[in-house]
């Protein structure tokens, strides 16, 4: 029956590819993957996925969480995502740590790369190299001068027939920053990429934000 599912054209269909908006749960564990964190797993980390709407076996019904988009895209969603990605990478999250300097040097001669290498080594490492011309420019905005890169430099693109991403224009817009809302609202704004002085670690966090990160 998997060898039937995965071998299907409707599953390698072009339309089904990063077609799907990861729950909460699932862009958890897949930045810790992606970016190679150790974590214990511990009660932090659940809450971290609650505050983005799922909380660990939250769900009242046995039919389980929605794997909609609808149910998780909303004006909240970018910001509270953000801000996880935000704190996995400045090792903000107590019992979860991840060590983003090794990306910094080429591991054949020792030395440091440079910053046009080091974009396309995280965007390779955590989307898989595709990034839309629009994501690019955002993440460069975003970024301080220490690490702006050469608006010239050669964009990998995500696959165009890929259905409209929920979170795009949000990204785009530039609403990443903390905002107005309530207090638990401004209780997830806590992590502005600006507070965030380390270059590598903010790129690595707009990325694991990024529209084609929310999808799988």
């Amino acid at each position: 029956m998997l060898r039937t599912i995965f071998s299907s054209p409707e599953f390698n269909s072009p339309d089904a590819y990063r077609a799907k908006v990861k729950r909460p749960f699932e862009l958890a564990v897949s930045a810790v993957r992606t970016i190679g964190a150790d974590t214990n797993g511990g009660p932090q980390f659940h809450q971290w996925i609650q505050r983005m709407g799922q909380p660990l076996y939250g769900f009242q019904t046995p039919n389980g969480y929605s794997d909609v988009a609808e149910n998780w895209v909303n004006t909240g969603a970018l910001l509270e995502r953000m801000n996880f990605a935000l704190a996995l990478v400045s090792n903000r999250i107590p019992g979860t740590h991840v060590d983003l300097s090794r990306l910094m040097t080429d591991a054949k001669s020792g030395t440091s790369i440079d910053k046009g290498a080091l974009f396309d080594r995280l965007v390779g490492l955590i989307v898989g190299g595709e990034i839309s011309a629009k994501t690019r420019e955002t993440l460069l905005k975003q970024l301080s001068d220490q690490i702006t890169l050469p608006s010239t430099a050669p964009a990998q693109t995500a696959s165009n027939s890929a259905p409209a991403n929920p979170f795009e224009t949000a990204f785009q817009r530039g609403n990443l920053n903390p905002g107005g809302g309530g207090q638990q609202q401004q209780q997830l704004a806590r992590m502005n990429p600006a507070e965030i002085d380390n270059p590598l670690v903010k790129l690595a966090g707009l990325i694991l934000g990024s529209p084609e990160f929310q999808r799988q």
